[in-house]
């Protein structure tokens, strides 16, 4: 069976979203001194607080993807998140026992928060790329979207020119 994906149109909201710290890094206290630090393994996973306002509808496919779909939260799934590097899905575990669900006095307006880990996608990012974009900051290019943008316009319009 593939892995489930959050259903379409239900998307977290910035509203009680957060990120923790990854795992992975390990401290020992030391007398009389600074505490060793270490990294114990590469890669952690991330705590990310997500929450959902969904009307009736949305509501109801929610409850039927978290019940029948992903057995009460105990088969990972993919959930379009911002860590970062814009909308992009992660695949997550929710974190049992997170779950929270209230409705909003008497409105139709439903709120679902929860947490996942989920491992950031900013690890797939290999030296090259995080050397030249740490590179172009120093150098005090900071809207890297702008070049990347024009970079892209360079290799697929105007180098065109010369196909003949």
């Amino acid at each position: 069976m593939p892995t489930p994906s959050l259903p379409t149109g239900l998307k977290p909201v910035i509203q009680g979203y957060g990120i923790g710290a990854p795992d992975g890094v390990v401290m020992t206290e030391v007398a009389g001194g600074m505490p060793r630090i270490g990294l114990q393994f590469d890669r952690g996973k991330q705590a990310y607080q997500v929450t959902f306002v969904l009307q009736p509808e949305p509501f109801l496919v929610w409850q039927m993807f978290f019940h029948h779909i992903i057995k009460q939260g105990s088969i990972q799934f993919f959930i379009p998140m911002d860590s970062g590097m814009g909308l992009q899905p992660h695949l997550s575990m929710m974190v049992p026992g997170t779950l929270t669900i209230s409705r909003a006095g008497i409105s139709q307006i439903w709120s679902v928060s929860f947490t996942v880990v989920a491992e950031n996608p900013i690890n797939d990012l290999d030296g090259e790329v995080i050397d030249s974009i740490l590179d172009f900051w120093e150098a005090g290019y900071r809207d890297l979207d702008a070049l990347l943008d024009r970079i892209a316009i360079f290799a697929n319009e105007d180098t065109l020119v010369l196909d003949f």
